[in-house]
């Protein structure tokens, strides 16, 4: 079952008005919000929950988080907006259509949580993946092409449409 970490600033009145933060942790069944004056990994250690839990954990890239021995897991709606920022400030393309294959795919992971099931369809998830590579090698096509444009060299239709990108080793 993932933790989900969310931090939050709020105004507390404890001698005088200062900003404190909220530090959540929540699973389903369960949610730890503790105060702290400071956001960073003192201030998270002290929950003492972190330190011991090696599961997912589903946060926003706070740097912090990553000190702690667990399975990382971006938050979808983080994604979202970090993804809907890229379209508006440069109009990205890209961006645009990870948008596009991530906002339905997280919608059907709640429908299946939903429903009682634990993951999706194998077959769905591989459809995901194979759109989500299509995209990849889109965009390394493009790179490419870019490359040899600022190398001077031609650029044919044929040269695009046969490009295979490297395929990784590890």
């Amino acid at each position: 079952m993932p933790l989900r970490v969310s931090l939050s600033r709020m105004l507390m009145k404890l001698e005088l008005l200062s900003l404190w933060w909220m530090h959540a942790l929540r699973t389903t069944e369960w949610t730890l919000c503790h105060l702290a004056p400071s956001k960073g990994h003192s201030a998270i250690g002290s929950m003492g929950v972190l330190l011991v839990f090696a599961g997912i954990l589903v946060h926003d890239h706070y740097k912090v988080y990553f000190r702690y021995a667990a399975l990382h897991v971006p938050c979808n709606a983080h994604h979202l907006r970090d993804l809907q920022g890229v379209v508006d400030r440069d109009c990205n393309h890209l961006a645009g259509r990870r948008q596009r294959l991530l906002r339905p795919a997280w919608h059907l992971v709640k429908g299946y949580r939903k429903i009682g099931m634990q993951a999706m369809p194998e077959i769905i998830r591989q459809r995901i993946d194979s759109l989500f590579e299509q995209q990849e090698r889109h965009k390394l096509k493009k790179l490419h092409i870019w490359s040899e444009c600022v190398s001077g060299e031609a650029v044919t239709r044929s040269k695009y449409e046969s490009f295979q990108p490297v395929q990784a080793t590890g």
